[in-house]
């Protein structure tokens, strides 16, 4: 993901997203941070499909930490 980033191999709409969605776990909005995952799964997936499921287990990992 770092590479992919730091190259400018991904699109400013999904690094936009992704800000949102980090945004969202800072905030502790781990439902919100879910929606902006499944958004990305489901329009992006050809730009970040190797690293979304990571970023899926992360969500879980930390609302199941924060309850």
């Amino acid at each position: 993901m770092f590479d992919a980033l730091n190259n400018e191999e991904v699109s400013s709409d999904l690094v936009d997203r992704l800000g949102a969605l980090v945004s969202a776990i800072q905030a502790r909005a781990y439902e919100t941070a879910h929606q902006i995952h499944v958004e990305l799964v489901t329009t992006k997936s050809d730009e970040a499909v190797t690293w979304l499921v990571g970023i899926k287990w992360i969500i879980a990992y930390l609302k199941n930490q924060n309850q």
